[in-house]
């Protein structure tokens, strides 16, 4: 347990509030103390584990390097102690994930890379229900957390599905997980999410059950339709009050990517600084910014490139897709489709729908929820290669 000490701190620092909203500034941060605490506690912790443990550690030498870069980047920022403070975060989570993951044997670690998922998801999950039953008195309706609760209810759906796989005797059981997610996803107004329900559903059902597959999903659709028909309310909520000009504009987003490409365009190479590119060099470049501060382009590709430019992005971007194929390559050698080869897919699945998710939201380009059990996964995909090599 003691291993997960840092993956446990590194995310109780996103919970520390902040003075304010999430984009105000590293220095009127009112938990700043608190939360520096926390996470230089948990890279103590993480680097006297990582001291301490006896097997090889194969560190990536492209997300070592994205880190490094992410440092450099406060020499051109706009707000150089804001770069280096998140990426002395990003860093924390990358120390954090290492330590989780090589912290026991290969087959323990592999067992316990879906419990690293779904602890934080469910977290995530409790918690955005409990906001908005404070907040609104509903526990699922559109509202800031729509789109952090919808994600977390695509995963949990997921595992549910994954286990169906283990057990496909749980025909009715599968029909109404499908179906309770994509109302669930209605309800709060997550379209993204409900996307991701039906895709990931298809994606992962066996070949000889496309049969059931199409059944499902037809009945799953014919139901919610009847739903929305007999309650037009329903219909309201998946619009969210917005006429179809917003809605093809994806809620404003297109205008914003607009402005980031053009900024983009204008230094490519290196960006505008880690974070406070994203959260400045919009505000000093474009009078449509004026006087508004953020975090987040709400779409993570975007983020990267307007923080850290190509060279940047393309080094996350090379890590990420290294331990994709590697995970890829594992699967397609597992024999027999135990229980260990069912939480690598798990992971796997995870990690794609990560990737589709935040082309509309934040997720891996800063410190995020889902970027520590995303870290963890890959890291543990390089790690599954370098022992069966050995072997």
């Amino acid at each position: 347990m003691i291993k997960y000490i840092p993956f446990l701190l590194a995310f109780l620092s996103l919970m520390i509030s902040s003075g304010g909203s999430a984009e105000s500034s590293v220095l009127m941060d009112a938990g700043k103390y608190i939360r520096v605490s926390i996470l230089l506690l948990s890279v103590l912790i993480s680097l006297i584990l990582l001291f301490s443990y006896k097997r090889k550690i194969y560190y990536n030498k492209y997300l070592l390097l994205f880190l490094v870069f992410c440092f450099l980047s406060s020499i051109w920022s706009y707000d150089y102690i804001t770069a280096i403070a998140k990426s002395f975060e990003y860093t924390v989570f990358v120390l954090a994930s290492y330590a989780v993951i090589y912290g026991a044997s290969l087959k323990k670690t592999i067992d316990n890379t879906k419990f690293s998922i779904l602890i934080v998801v469910s977290f995530i999950f409790i918690s955005s229900i409990y906001f908005n039953l404070i907040t609104h008195g509903a526990p699922f309706l559109y509202s800031p957390v729509a789109t952090s609760l919808g994600f977390s209810i695509v995963i949990i759906n997921l595992y549910l599905i994954i286990n169906y796989k283990l057990h496909l005797n749980m025909n009715y059981k599968l029909f109404l997980l499908v179906f309770v997610a994509m109302l669930l996803t209605i309800l709060i107004g997550s379209r993204t999410s409900l996307l991701l329900v039906v895709v990931s559903f298809l994606w992962l059902l066996p070949k000889k059950n496309k049969l059931l597959s199409t059944l499902v999903l037809t009945m799953a659709s014919i139901i919610s339709l009847f739903l929305i028909a007999i309650f037009p309310n329903l219909i309201e909520l998946i619009f969210r009050g917005q006429d179809i000009e917003t809605l093809y504009a994806l809620s404003g987003r297109v205008s914003n990517w607009t402005h980031a490409i053009q900024m983009f365009q204008e230094q490519p190479i290196i960006g505008y600084g880690y974070y406070s590119g994203v959260r400045h060099s919009a505000t000093f470049s474009y009078d449509a910014y004026a006087g508004y501060e953020f975090s987040t382009l709400d779409n993570t590709y975007l983020d990267l490139l307007i923080s850290v430019g190509l060279f940047g992005s393309i080094l996350l971007l090379i890590f990420i897709y290294s331990g994709l194929s590697k995970l890829k390559k594992i699967l397609k050698n597992y024999k027999y489709h135990n229980d260990e080869y069912y939480i690598l897919l798990f992971a796997y699945t995870f990690v794609l729908l990560t990737l589709v998710r935040t082309f509309f939201a934040p997720g891996i380009a800063f410190a995020h929820w889902n970027l520590l059990p995303f870290l963890v996964v890959l890291i543990l995909s390089e790690r599954i290669i370098y022992v069966k090599k050995l072997q």
